[in-house]
């Protein structure tokens, strides 16, 4: 027999390997077959087995890729969201991490981090390069105003260029009264403090406003912000100045819409991004300026399932920048309901998938919630908040979910690494079903109180569980004094028996929602769980 391996490199060079084989039915063989890698990036590869003598075929594997990392990988790490220096972040260093894909690095080999051409030179650093990975810190506390382009070098021991990076980007800001930020974790900062958000779509009555706030909810939005034609004061039947007082009064932010909807008409989109809309674009405009330091704004809403509505790229792209060219100081989020669709990563700061299990025909289990946060997350690649909108809604011909079920979603979420939530919507949530709306208060006050669990650092620990595979998402988080365990049965049946074994000492468990203590034989500890049941055990570690 012979085997075959061909190559395919990254830039489409094909390489052949040949071995001849001789081997018995069902034996099995390891074969190497040597080749210098001198390109880097995605390698193809396939296998086939021919017959020597006759060169019959018998058998062929599925094609696979393999990638050959560049030599040279950069980003900017702090600061992490967009490369933007707020006032309120105090920074004294910028920190470019840097990413040598070398085995072994030579004496006097180093990073150097500089202004790019015709950029201020203002920012500039190096670092040895002693590792795979290397953070080059850059002092910034007296940094100028303005945009800085940089470019990362990695120098040989005889200065000599082996690889440069160029495109990363430093802004500093002006100073505002509100500057809301992300952390490396996807926690939300607003003037440096983390939070938690959470709150309503379509939270339209100023009535309401108090009420909601009393239950632990953050965020509200209106769909009248989405189209200008009710933005524009001389005409709107909307009082936008009480809107956002109402709600700041509570302490609450809108994530408001800018008008980007449109007019209804087919060509709205077309005429906009070539300029043939000045009167839709300078009422967008002079909304958000009206806005953008109002106390009541958290956010701005860039679109609401662009993917539905047949946005293109540069659509979103388009609206991303106009918003944030006017206002780089609050975030931008943008619902989808294809959460596994990347096309519109770099056009917002949150992803919003909205999974909604309860249907009138079809329904999906409660798990298809933190499934979806887990997808949201990865579309993303973690390097960007998700918030997931829940169900709170009936579907034609469907019924609400329980408030059972509403609070199992939401610890679902959590217990998925939501970084915060919001319900679909308070509208048709208090107009149909506004007997539990005690119950909605409830679960809000409930991850209110939880707030510091969502911010904290997970643990980088394995519990293991008996049965081997219990209907339960589990997020372990690393508390001041010891762990924090987000439990959630997702089965509608209860789960009797579910023991958790911890590979530190623990001291004590207790469920921070029920206020319940359970029992720990030596580091094992023994729970029951009702159906749909969240659990958030505060487990005290002995140091």
């Amino acid at each position: 027999m012979a085997i075959r391996a061909t190559l395919l490199s990254p830039t489409g060079r094909v390489i052949d390997l040949e071995r001849a084989l001789t081997a018995r039915p069902g034996q099995e063989q390891r074969l190497e077959l040597p080749f210098s890698i001198n390109e880097r990036g995605k390698w193809q590869a396939s296998v086939t087995c021919t017959d020597a003598a006759t060169g019959t075929l018998l058998c062929a594997s599925a094609p696979t890729s393999f990638v050959v990392p560049p030599l040279l990988r950069a980003r900017v790490a702090v600061p992490w969201y967009r490369g933007r220096i707020f006032s309120k972040m105090h920074l004294s260093e910028v920190e470019i991490e840097c990413e040598v894909a070398l085995r072994e690095f030579a004496p006097g080999m180093r990073l150097v981090v500089v202004p790019s051409q015709d950029t201020p030179g203002r920012l500039a650093g190096q670092a040895a390069v002693t590792d795979r990975v290397i953070t080059v810190k850059l002092p910034c506390a007296d940094l100028p105003e303005g945009r800085y382009e940089l470019e990362v070098g990695l120098l040989d021991q005889k200065s000599e260029m082996l690889a440069r990076v160029k495109g990363l980007s430093i802004q500093k800001l002006p100073p505002a009264e509100t500057e809301i930020w992300f952390g490396r974790d996807n926690n939300m900062l607003i003037n440096g403090t983390p939070h938690f958000p959470t709150g309503f779509y379509s939270l339209d009555s100023r009535g309401m406003m108090q009420s909601a706030a009393d239950g632990g909810y953050t965020l509200f939005h209106t769909y009248a912000s989405s189209r200008y034609t009710r933005l524009d004061p001389a005409t709107t039947d909307w009082d936008w100045q009480a809107y956002f007082d109402t709600g700041a009064a509570a302490g609450m932010r809108c994530f408001s819409g800018f008008g980007i909807r449109g007019d209804d008409t087919e060509d709205f989109w077309p005429k906009l991004l070539a300029g043939e809309k000045p009167e839709a674009e300078r009422i967008m405009t002079a909304f958000i300026e009206r806005y953008r330091n109002h106390p009541g704004l958290g956010a701005w809403y860039v679109y609401d399932e662009p993917e539905l509505h047949g946005r293109t790229v540069e659509e979103m792209a388009w609206a991303y920048d106009l918003v944030d060219r006017l206002d780089p100081c609050h975030p931008k989020v943008v619902c989808q309901v294809g959460w596994t669709d990347d096309r519109y990563v770099d056009s917002l700061d949150v992803l919003m998938p909205d999974p909604y299990p309860i249907r009138a025909t079809n329904s999906r289990p409660l798990r298809f919630v933190s499934r979806a946060v887990a997808e949201a997350r990865r579309t993303v690649s973690d390097e960007k908040p998700v918030w997931p909108v829940l169900q709170w809604y009936a579907y034609e011909g469907g019924r609400f979910p329980t408030p059972t079920e509403m609070r199992c979603m939401a610890f679902l979420a959590v217990a998925a690494g939501a970084k915060g939530l919001t319900w679909y919507s308070f509208y048709h949530g208090y107009k149909t079903d506004a007997a539990h709306w005690p119950d909605m208060q409830a679960i809000g006050r409930e991850l209110r109180g939880v707030e510091d669990v969502v911010l904290a650092p997970e643990a980088q620990i394995r519990l293991e569980t008996d049965p081997a595979e219990p209907p339960v998402e589990m997020l372990i988080k690393r508390g001041a004094t010891g762990l924090h365990v987000v439990l959630v049965n997702y089965s509608d049946q209860p789960l009797q028996g579910l023991r958790l074994s911890f590979p530190v000492d623990v001291t004590s468990a207790r469920d921070r929602l029920s206020g319940e203590t359970y029992p720990l034989t030596g580091n094992t500890l023994h729970l029951d769980l009702e159906a749909y049941q969240p659990m958030v055990l505060d487990v005290a570690v002995d140091p």
